[in-house]
C-alpha cells in the first residue's frame, strides 16, 4: 500500500501536468462561474471526499495511534486547503500560466522550512538555481509601463506559495509516520470538514449563496476535483520517497504544461473563456521565463 512501481520523478511530473490542466479549469471557475473566491474552494474540497474511496483499494487507511501524528495530519489538511483562497484571488487579476509560474517564488520557502523543520540540508550551489527561479518568476509579471496595482497578483501568489510550502514540508514530515495513501485519505477528509465548519462564519456562507452557479456547472467542478485528487496523490507519493526540495523543483515545469494546454484549447477554439495572453510578445516573454525556471531546477537537481 505504501509503494508504487513508478519512479517518484515520473509521479511528480505527471502530478504537475494534471495540476496544470486543473489550473486552467480553476481560472475558468474563478472568472466565469463563481463571484466569491471561497466558493470553488468549498465545493472542490467537499467533492474530493466523493473520490476518496479509491484510495482504499489496497486496504483500509491506517489509523495513527499518536495524537502527535494526528496533529501533523491536521496541519497538512489546513495548509493544503487554506492556500486555495489567495490562489483563486490571483486568477482574477493575472494569466493562468503566470499565476502558476509565480508559485516558483514559493520554492524559496521550501528548502528553508525543510532545513529547520525536518533537517533536509541544501548544498550551497543550489541557491543559485533558486535565484534563477526567482528571476524567471519576476520576469513573468513584468510588463512595460507596469503599475503598482498590477502587483496585487504577486502578493496573492506569494501568500499562497508560502502556505503551500508549509503544507509540502509538513507532508514530507508526516510521511515518515504514515503511508502516503492514508495521509491522502485523512488530510483530504479533514480538509473538507474544515470547509464545512467555515459555514458557521457569516462571510463563509458564500458557497450557499452560489449554489445555483455550482448546480449549473457541477460537472466541471466535479471533474476538477477528481483531477486535483489524482494530482495530489501523485505528489504526496513523490514526497513520501524523495526530498521535498527535489519534488518541488520538478513543479517549475508546471507552467509549461499550462501554456501548452492553453494553446491547444485556443487552437481548438475551446479556449475563448481562458484568461491567458497568447500574443507573440507574451508567449516569447513567458517562454524565456520558463527557460529560466527550468535552468534553475536543473542546477538544483545537479547539486542535490
Amino acid at each position: 500500500m505504501s509503494a508504487l512501481i513508478i519512479p517518484w520523478y515520473v509521479c511528480a511530473l505527471l502530478g504537475r501536468a494534471m495540476f496544470a490542466y486543473a489550473n486552467i479549469v480553476d481560472s475558468f471557475l474563478a472568472n466565469r462561474v463563481f463571484r466569491y473566491g471561497f466558493s470553488p474552494v468549498f465545493y472542490t474540497a467537499c467533492l474530493l471526499v466523493v473520490f476518496l474511496p479509491w484510495s482504499m483499494v489496497g486496504g483500509l487507511p491506517f489509523v495513527p495511534g499518536s495524537w502527535g501524528v494526528w496533529f501533523l495530519i491536521l496541519l497538512v489538511a489546513f495548509f493544503d486547503t487554506i492556500y486555495l483562497l489567495p490562489y483563486y484571488m490571483a486568477f482574477r487579476v493575472e494569466d493562468t500560466s503566470t499565476v502558476t509560474a509565480l508559485y516558483s517564488l514559493g520554492r524559496i520557502f521550501v528548502p528553508v522550512l525543510a532545513w529547520f523543520l525536518i533537517g533536509e540540508h541544501l548544498p550551497g550551489g543550489a541557491y543559485l538555481g533558486f535565484s534563477i527561479i526567482v528571476a524567471g518568476s519576476l520576469l513573468l509579471i513584468w510588463r512595460p509601463g507596469m503599475k503598482l496595482k498590477q502587483l496585487s497578483s504577486l502578493g496573492y501568489v506569494i501568500l499562497a506559495a508560502f502556505l503551500v510550502s508549509i503544507a509540502i514540508v509538513l507532508t514530507r514530515m508526516t510521511s515518515r509516520h504514515v503511508d502516503w495513501l492514508s495521509l491522502l485519505f485523512w488530510s483530504r477528509l479533514l480538509g473538507a470538514a474544515m470547509m464545512v465548519l467555515f459555514l458557521i462564519w457569516p462571510r463563509g456562507r458564500h458557497p450557499l449563496q452560489e449554489w445555483p452557479a455550482f448546480r449549473r456547472n457541477w460537472h466541471i467542478v466535479t471533474a476538477d476535483a477528481a483531477l486535483t485528487l489524482c494530482a495530489n496523490a501523485l505528489v504526496i507519493y513523490a514526497l513520501s520517497v524523495a526530498p521535498a526540495t527535489l519534488v518541488v523543483a520538478v513543479s517549475a515545469l508546471q507552467p509549461l504544461f499550462v501554456l501548452l494546454f492553453s494553446w491547444i484549447l485556443i487552437r481548438k477554439d475551446k479556449g475563448h473563456d481562458l484568461r491567458e495572453s497568447m500574443d507573440r510578445t507574451s508567449i516569447m516573454r513567458k517562454l524565456g521565463a520558463f527557460a529560466m525556471l527550468a535552468l534553475g531546477c536543473l542546477l538544483i537537481a545537479l547539486k542535490m
